[in-house]
């Protein structure tokens, strides 16, 4: 499925849009360039499941935790990984995403999951930007 969007405020409209499909996903993995939307889609998801505070990509700290108050998850777990060169299990431990990972009460967003050594399996959603046009595309 493929959505174009004009603006910000259009994708934080398709980010609510898909919440409880990303709820459903558990771990969500945002592949594209740099500035392609892929914090501004997570600010979306965060708006949606009623977190207020600022929401910013955790290019230093790795990972960003914040709780929710939803019938299906207690938390949302930002991540990005693009500092890392690659991520391997060992790393995965340490910044704890493997546990986050598995907890059934988090949806888990993680930005450049390629960078991961091992895939972790999830809903990948592409996003580009060409122009003025945000797209997000999965399946």
């Amino acid at each position: 499925m493929k959505h174009e969007t004009q603006n910000i405020q259009e994708v934080h409209t398709l980010a609510a849009q898909l919440v409880e499909t990303l709820i459903d996903a558990r771990v969500v993995l945002l592949q594209g360039e740099l500035g392609a939307g892929k914090t501004t889609f997570t600010q979306g998801v965060a708006k949606a499941l009623g977190i207020n505070k600022l929401v910013r990509s955790p290019t230093y700290t790795l990972v960003n935790v914040y709780s929710v108050a939803h019938p299906r998850i207690d938390q949302l777990v930002h991540v990005d990984l693009y500092r890392l060169a690659l991520v391997n299990e060992q790393e995965l431990k340490q910044i704890g995403l493997d546990e986050l990972v598995r907890n059934a009460r988090s949806l888990v967003m993680i930005e450049w999951p390629e960078r991961l050594e091992k895939p972790v399996p999830g809903l990948t959603l592409h996003f580009a930007l060409k122009g003025d046009v945000y797209t997000v595309e999965y399946k």
